[in-house]
């Protein structure tokens, strides 16, 4: 229906009337104000309503993939909910000038092109956010790696091992459990002690085969674990020998239950024999040494001081008379090579008479070499006795002289 029909029927309708139809109806209606309808802001508030509720489900939803449909499923119906809504506001403004149809329509046409790129931004944000949660901490360079703890029970294991499982008594093992985690201990071995040590160190004193049992616990859990006969002790042998003393010549003797022997003396290999002989030449004390190893390796040693002293005869009386017997007073030693003396003769008031001028001289009973004899009776002797190796000994002793 166009003007010029509108106003051919109110032209009629008012022919009837008090008064005429004249032009100035047009005047009137001209200056009627209209209230013009915004329908802008219907769209728009229609757009972010479908925001709201396309961004609440990309929080809800976890996984990517629904998140996806949703999303294009979302920018399908604002699409089709604005172009409806843009259709039937161009439809009530079918009256509008030409000029204006053509701004609103490139107005709506960028509205719901910056609402669709809205809507796919959120969801890029939101699906980056949720990838970097399960594949990166999203912590700074420096800081430390969160440990992330879910509600289910931690699985402990009770584990262990030992640095050595066999040596020779007393034998000392340091243990060590598998896990790393902060768990209660509590270590049981078969000698009858316990230790609640993560890393415990333990002797075990006799020879035999040992059971070990590892028990750990946490809040969530308990477990043990039992190793029969884990550790072996083996038995370590007892290095004892004996000696026997002749005229300084040792005979030292063992045990025939050892693989191997090993005599030393000052620190000096001397036999590997069970049995063996030896005499000693030096004045003073002496170590030997015995090292023993059995069938299992393991080891053993022990020593013995010996003091070493020359052996020497001498007499208790002398005759100096010239009848060929007796005639002089010294020391008679088993082995003269070894071995070198300096005598010294003293009277009853202790006044020397006699000293050797040169080493194993003997006394003849005269006074400081001269030819007087000394008068019969009782002297005190002292002998300075050197080996060959430097080392020296005094003894002392009396002599009776008798003429």
């Amino acid at each position: 229906m166009n003007k010029i029909d509108i106003e051919t029927i109110i032209k009629n309708k008012l022919e009837n009337h008090e008064f005429k139809y004249d032009n100035s109806w047009n005047k009137f209606e001209k200056n009627i104000i209209r209230n013009k309808v915004s329908f802008k802001k219907y769209y728009y508030y229609t757009a972010a309503a479908i925001i709201i509720i396309a961004t609440s489900l990309f929080l809800i939803t976890n996984n990517s993939y629904t998140k996806k449909n949703i999303a294009k499923s979302i920018k399908e119906t604002i699409s089709n909910k604005l172009l409806k809504n843009t259709n039937e506001i161009t439809q009530k403004t079918e009256n509008t000038s030409t000029a204006n149809k053509e701004s609103k329509s490139k107005e709506t046409s960028k509205t719901i092109q910056n609402t669709i790129n809205k809507t796919e931004l959120t969801y890029k944000e939101n699906d980056n956010e949720q990838t970097n949660a399960q594949t990166n901490t999203n912590q700074p360079n420096n800081a430390k790696p969160t440990t992330i703890v879910n509600n289910e029970k931690t699985k402990i294991s009770a584990n262990f091992i030992a640095n050595v499982v066999e040596g020779c008594e007393p034998f000392t093992v340091f243990f060590t459990p598998e896990t790393t985690q902060n768990l209660e201990y509590t270590w049981i071995f078969s000698d009858g002690t316990t230790s609640h040590e993560k890393n415990p160190k333990h002797t075990f004193k006799k020879a035999g085969n040992y059971t070990v049992e590892l028990i750990v616990k946490n809040n969530n859990s308990t477990q043990n674990l039992i190793k029969e006969n884990y550790i072996t002790v083996n038995t370590t042998p007892i290095a004892t020998f004996y000696s026997t003393n002749e005229d300084n010549i040792y005979y030292f003797s063992c045990s025939t239950d050892y693989k191997n022997i090993n005599w030393q003396i000052n620190s000096t290999k001397i036999s590997t024999d069970e049995n063996f002989n030896y005499e000693f030449k030096t004045i003073g004390k002496s170590e030997i040494t015995l090292f023993v190893e059995n069938e299992f390796g393991c080891k053993a040693n022990s020593s013995k001081i010996i003091n070493i002293e020359p052996v020497f005869q001498i007499a208790n009386a002398f005759t100096p008379d010239n009848n060929g017997n007796n005639e002089t007073f010294a020391p008679i030693f088993e082995n003269i090579d070894n071995y070198k003396f300096t005598l010294y003769i003293y009277d009853a008031f202790g006044k020397q008479i006699f000293k050797s001028n040169f080493d194993n001289e003997d006394w003849n009973g005269k006074i400081n070499n001269s030819n007087n004899i000394a008068t019969e009776g009782s002297y005190v002797w002292k002998l300075l006795i050197k080996d060959n190796s430097g080392n020296q000994l005094i003894k002392k002793g009396s002599v009776f002289l008798k003429k």
